[in-house]
């Protein structure tokens, strides 16, 4: 009690102060008193007083003064909005500002640290009455204790069956009738100091919780503190009532070291750490600095919840656009759209703004790059020359052929120099990896992204479904039927046959029918014959339509034979 009235005695006093704090700023920054008796100065001084009276000019906000804080040219800015304001003036304001972050963060916390001592004291209580000892001077009845240990119990939401807790009631009857304190068993004592625990360290850490990103160092001749802090660390506690861990604060500025020093780096954390919440909103912070792209990619899944946190983070005084893009290979063959996607790219490296995509959209540009640059290579130089120029002896329709693969391979071409600044941009940027063990999993993040002429699958159609018709010859066996879309089949395959021997007559057609149904196999057997024929004269077909098929994809060259090797494709 104690500890808890002297936390209410801190806050109340820094109440106070930031109150007092608050004024003060606003009133420093918005200070216009006539700084000398020039004439010319005061003749400006009494036109920025008008500006203000007819709120042609706007007085500084809270919000823009905080915003202030982070920036490079944060003087020049202030001289902008108020020119009359002295060094001393900035000083002290700048002061008064970092202060009133720091207390009130602070307060917040103090509220928190007295919330987490009042449920340990609530809980020191429940065990008491558990057990039938009195907690205070007035005497409650048996009923009001025992629905005040209902209640604290829901309240911690002990993992205590009801009947358990029942029973527990009835015995604290019987001992508090024979003026005894109740034993408790020991799985129930288990879960009250596992509980117990976790409380206490709750509320210790709140008391013990310290800024690990000031820096706070003595001048022995001067006996003067001098305190260093990062004002990018302390605004974003001041916004969203944290305290930084030691190990998110370690993480933040080793990651910021290694990239400004070209490295790539890969960190460990456990979850509920603050990866994408606390780790990732900072590192979006301090990298987009103007001059690098920022781009977060993360699994799809967490993509719309990665993109809402952001925008909580950057929504007010730390104010950050933040874009999604989207790419994938069914997007339009000209550069319409890869120039959208660059220019929104260019904004955000401007804007300092970050850039949220799903892993796909990253993987299904670059491939697309690829692909172009692959498709062009399969077209032979004398070919192109064929199509822009024209040659002797070709009839007409080898002309328009060779004019439309020239005109799709300079469409290409057009797309993958449209790409290449894109990639240029992402490889001066900076790229940040939620979830990299997902991301970088060779078999739960693939992108299936084929390349090259596409021929059609051998015996596309029958091959899967002989296996079928070999299965059910299986199970007829067994049940005596066919399953019914072979049933179907047989059956128009019968119409078929009957029709072709209406008109035969003889005991040679009544002695085959019989044949039939004494071998029913033999007729199952025909029918899969028949299949396989069918699937190898389809096949034939499908192999003098690509052989014929116009089109750059399917053009056999002397320089680029049809098969191309697939391999090196995929494997990126």
């Amino acid at each position: 009690m104690e500890c808890i009235q002297k936390l209410r005695t801190l806050g109340a006093s820094d109440e106070k102060l930031l109150q007092q704090l608050c004024g003060s700023v606003l009133k420093n920054v918005n200070h216009f008193e006539n700084p000398s008796a020039d004439i010319r100065k005061t003749e400006k001084w009494l036109r920025y007083q008008l500006g203000l009276s007819s709120k042609a000019i706007s007085t500084v906000s809270f919000e823009w003064i905080c915003s202030a804080l982070l920036s490079a040219n944060k003087d020049k800015e202030m001289d902008a909005v108020n020119p009359f304001l002295s060094d001393a003036q900035k000083v002290q304001y700048n002061s008064e500002l970092v202060l009133l972050m720091l207390l009130c963060n602070r307060s917040h916390f103090i509220e928190q640290a007295i919330l987490a001592l009042q449920s340990v004291l609530s809980f020191v209580q429940l065990l008491c009455l558990l057990r039938g000892a009195s907690v205070s001077a007035q005497k409650s009845s048996p009923r009001e204790e025992e629905e005040q240990i209902q209640s604290l119990a829901r309240f911690f939401s002990l993992e205590v069956q009801p009947d358990a807790l029942e029973a527990i009631l009835k015995e604290r009857r019987q001992a508090a009738a024979a003026q005894k304190l109740l034993p408790l068993q020991e799985e129930v004592q288990r879960t009250l100091i596992e509980r117990l625990k976790q409380l206490t360290s709750a509320a210790l850490d709140l008391l013990t919780a310290k800024r690990h990103y000031v820096q706070v160092s003595e001048d022995m001749t001067s006996s003067v503190l001098s305190i260093e802090l990062d004002p990018r660390f302390l605004l974003f506690e001041f916004l969203f009532n944290i305290v930084l861990r030691a190990r998110q604060v370690e993480m933040v500025n080793w990651f910021v070291s290694n990239i400004r020093g070209g490295n790539s780096r890969v960190q460990q954390m456990i979850m509920g750490q603050g990866k994408t919440t606390v780790v990732g909103p900072l590192l979006a912070l301090i990298l987009a600095d103007g001059e690098h792209t920022v781009l977060q990619v993360m699994p799809t899944a967490l993509l719309e919840q990665t993109r809402s946190i952001l925008r909580r983070c950057f929504g007010v005084v730390l104010v950050k656009h933040i874009y999604s893009i989207q790419f994938d290979r069914n997007c339009s063959e000209d550069t319409t759209d890869v120039e959208l996607l660059y220019q929104k790219l260019t904004s955000a490296e401007e804007d300092r703004s970050v850039v949220v995509a799903a892993p796909e959209c990253v993987k299904s540009l670059f491939l697309k790059s690829i692909e172009q640059m692959h498709i062009i290579e399969t077209v032979s130089t004398e070919e192109m020359e064929e199509g822009l120029g024209g040659a002797d002896g070709a009839d007409e329709r080898q002309l328009t052929h060779a004019h439309q693969m020239a005109k799709k391979v300079i469409q290409r071409s057009n797309v993958a120099d449209t790409i290449t600044p894109i990639l240029q941009l992402w490889k001066r940027g900076v790229l940040i990896m939620d979830e990299v063990d997902v991301l970088l999993h060779p078999l739960r993040s693939e992108l299936n992204f084929p390349i090259g002429a596409r021929y059609p699958i051998d015996l596309s159609g029958p091959r899967w479904r002989l296996p079928m018709h070999l299965i059910d010859a299986i199970f007829y066996m067994q049940q005596g039927r066919p399953s019914e879309d072979v049933q179907k089949m047989l059956t128009s395959q019968v119409d078929l046959n009957y029709s072709n021997t209406a008109d035969g007559e003889g005991n040679g057609n009544n002695d085959k029918t019989e044949t039939e149904e004494d071998n029913p196999h033999l007729d199952r057997l025909s029918n899969v014959r028949t299949v396989i024929q069918q699937g190898f004269e389809e096949r034939a077909l499908q192999r003098r339509a690509a052989s014929g098929a116009a089109g750059y994809g399917l053009l056999r060259t002397k320089t680029a034979p049809r098969a191309r090797p697939l391999a090196a494709a995929v494997a990126l």
